[in-house]
């Protein structure tokens, strides 16, 4: 069971309320997507859960949708929310959204444990209760971190609450397990956010953003990302917990090694 530090900041990233602190007060190395570089990333949406906040998920399939556990535990009762009560708006921007999906079926990696901060298993697949629109491509998934490769997030932080931004060829620091250090920019609401490699030329999800490691606290908690492997075992693993599943996880991207 792997720990975090007491520097993290654990679960901040549910925090729903935008606060007044711009770009250049937090530092940050995100940029805000314009709305034409936005079309590029529709399976990207805020994951918005009724009575808790939101967080950054990712579609990856056409009714399946990877985040962070935290995002989706009630962490009174340690208990997985009900799924009705979230909301992937898909492509969200400033109030407007390319897609909306409702969940059906909610599991978490085996092992987690919010109260004990288990960030290795900080995974969850939410599924819908009906398949989003063809026009939302899901990303795909592969065989996780590949070190040589240069990272990229997008998500919704706190800072930037209603437009997605996007860091580019942030980089891989070290790992333990399945938890990913990296030099990505992260503030709260960047939890459940895709960490993307480009292997032949296509994004592909291989890590999910769980937790910031703060090197700043004021104005707003501000470091770098803490991040949960997502290589296509573990999420073969997570995928089979789902009760009556008829249809397969789908096909991660091969990248010929």
């Amino acid at each position: 069971m792997i720990r975090t530090c007491a520097n993290i900041l654990f679960g901040l990233a549910l925090m729903a309320v935008s606060v007044p602190v711009s770009a250049n007060e937090t530092g940050s190395s995100r940029v805000m997507l314009s709305v034409q570089e936005q079309k590029n990333w529709q399976a990207i949406g805020r994951l918005n859960v009724t009575g808790i906040g939101y967080c950054t998920a990712t579609a990856i399939g056409p009714d399946l949708i990877l985040t962070a556990a935290h995002c989706v535990v009630d962490k009174r009762t340690g208990n997985s929310v009900r799924p009705d009560r979230v909301h992937f708006l898909a492509g969200f921007r400033a109030g407007t959204f390319a897609a909306h999906g409702q969940g059906r079926e909610i599991v978490l990696m085996q092992g987690y444990n919010r109260s004990m901060r288990t960030v290795d298993r900080d995974i969850a697949f939410i599924r819908l209760a009906a398949p989003l629109p063809a026009t939302i491509t899901p990303i795909s998934t592969g065989r996780g971190v590949q070190p040589e490769l240069s990272l990229h997030t997008l998500s919704y932080g706190l800072d930037r609450a209603q437009i997605p931004s996007i860091e580019r060829d942030c980089r891989l620091q070290s790992r333990i397990g399945a938890v990913i250090y990296t030099s990505c920019d992260g503030v709260p609401g960047v939890s459940g956010a895709p960490v993307i490699q480009m292997v032949d030329g296509k994004p592909v999800v291989v890590a999910v953003a769980s937790a910031v490691m703060a090197r700043q606290k004021a104005p707003m908690l501000h470091g770098t990302v803490l991040a949960v492997d997502a290589a296509e075992h573990r999420l073969e693993i997570l995928f089979r917990q789902f009760e009556g599943t008829d249809v397969s996880m789908p096909d991660p991207v091969r990248d010929g090694s």
